[in-house]
């Protein structure tokens, strides 16, 4: 049924997909179908309607087990990003820092991932030194295997907050 959902998406036949989908929900445990409706919803900015959808998801997996919660802080955190109304990267990062204060601690795997992608997106939007602070965070979750990598990150990071600070002494 995955795959039957996943073709029609990609061929756009909105009928197909949206009669899968449905048929989905009503027999797919994994909550996959659910996320997926939440995504449409979400994408689609029918906010209540995400909402019902979002409660029921959480209802089923409230303890993150199946790692719904982390799933639906991604798709929030997308939707967030992509608004162009929304000024604040605060506004667009709090699903993510919410995830890692309610699951950060139980779900390592993802922690040093959202710390990096936190990090990323205040640089692109000019908060180098939050962007440190974040990508200093993904640093210490991170396995060992990929701290050789992130460590550049930290250092660019690093590098760019100490010529800000150096530019604006002659201010």
């Amino acid at each position: 049924m995955k795959t039957s959902y996943q073709q029609a998406r990609a061929s756009g036949n909105d009928f197909i997909r949206d009669k899968t989908l449905n048929e989905g929900i009503k027999k797919d445990e994994s909550l996959y179908f659910l996320l997926e409706k939440y995504t449409e919803l979400t994408d689609k900015r029918k906010i209540d309607e995400a909402k019902i959808v979002k409660k029921e998801i959480i209802e089923k997996d409230p303890y993150n087990m199946r790692k719904t919660c982390y799933r639906l802080a991604m798709i929030d955190f997308e939707a967030l990003s992509r608004d162009k109304t929304i000024i604040d990267p605060n506004i667009v990062i709090y699903p993510l820092l919410q995830y890692i204060n309610d699951f950060g601690k139980k779900d390592r795997d993802n922690l040093w991932r959202l710390e990096m992608i936190i990090s990323q997106f205040l640089c692109s939007r000019g908060l180098v030194k939050e962007a440190l602070i974040h990508a200093r965070a993904s640093y210490k979750a991170a396995p060992i295997t990929l701290k050789k990598e992130i460590v550049k990150t930290v250092l660019y990071l690093k590098h760019r907050v100490q010529e800000i600070d150096r530019l604006n002494v002659f201010k």
